[in-house]
């Protein structure tokens, strides 16, 4: 038995779960698990995060993290 589901709901669903993992990750509150999981969901989705001036990617990881990206680990 073949079970067809409607676009909207699936585009609902997916809303859902990525607004779930950035409330995690804002919190600070995601687990390795949940990193991954975006991390997928970022690459199956065609988004990546290439920048020819690492100053833009800290400012958009400082708009997202609860926390400063340490540059020394760099």
């Amino acid at each position: 038995m073949t079970l067809k589901v409607d676009a909207a709901v699936l585009e609902q669903l997916h809303g859902l779960v990525v607004q779930e993992l950035m409330d995690r990750i804002k919190k600070g509150t995601a687990t390795a698990g949940d990193l991954a999981t975006a991390v997928r969901l970022l690459k199956d989705n065609g988004v990546d995060a290439r920048s020819n001036d690492a100053s833009e990617l800290d400012n958009r990881l400082a708009s997202l993290l609860p926390f400063q990206p340490d540059k020394k680990e760099r």
